[in-house]
């Protein structure tokens, strides 16, 4: 299974995944480029900026519904 293929596999089962969850759990360490991937094919991922106190991430998220295929 590609990286591609693990991440939306991921995103179809959660609806949302962030480099760390990518990292640990999948060992890819490049999210973002696999998300733009995914889009490059069609697949609506929005980029949500996240923020407490200290720092802020990324999080990625999906409905499956929303795919133009």
């Amino acid at each position: 299974m590609t990286q591609n293929e693990v991440i939306l596999r991921h995103l179809e089962q959660h609806g949302k995944i962030t480099s760390i969850v990518a990292m640990h759990k999948y060992r890819i360490m490049r999210l973002a480029s696999r998300i733009n991937d995914l889009r490059k094919k069609d697949y609506r991922i929005e980029s949500v900026t996240m923020r407490n106190k200290r720092k802020h991430w990324t999080e990625y998220r999906y409905e499956v519904s929303e795919t133009i295929h």
